[in-house]
């Protein structure tokens, strides 16, 4: 993430407190705030607990993500999908076999992925958009 031209704050949250809540709290360049779940996975499931789930339910008209990188051994490669927060219960049922908002096969394709979040031209974004009108 660091590696992005883009003004954004990144917090790495660890909370017992609040099972559930994702791993990164971000900040946009207007303002604006988002949460990032990061998964890893070697299989086509994602193992979201129920509170990770039930977190993304209940904020699916949010700027809530999940974010897979997904390593395949026998190809020596690293992909990403990127969900919305809408498609949590369905990721957790199929896992990867979900379309994602965004996939890509550069694992340091930040800039994308940001600009999937949250649009650099400050409109609301149309992947987001996209997702409720269905």
């Amino acid at each position: 993430m660091k590696q992005s031209p883009r003004n954004w704050t990144a917090t790495r949250i660890e909370s017992w407190a609040s099972a559930g809540f994702p791993d990164v709290f971000l900040c946009d360049e207007f303002g604006y705030f988002h949460t990032l779940e990061l998964k890893h996975t070697f299989t086509d499931k994602v193992d979201l607990s129920a509170h990770q789930v039930s977190f993304h339910a209940q904020h699916s008209h949010s700027s809530s993500w999940i974010l897979v990188k997904r390593e395949y051994v026998n190809k020596k490669g690293l992909y990403l999908f990127l969900y919305h927060a809408s498609q949590a219960i369905d990721v957790k049922l199929e896992g990867l076999k979900i379309d994602p908002v965004f996939q890509s096969e550069n694992w340091e394709n930040w800039e994308n992925i940001f600009e999937c979040i949250a649009p650099s031209n400050g409109i609301k974004n149309a992947v987001f958009d996209r997702i409720h009108n269905e």
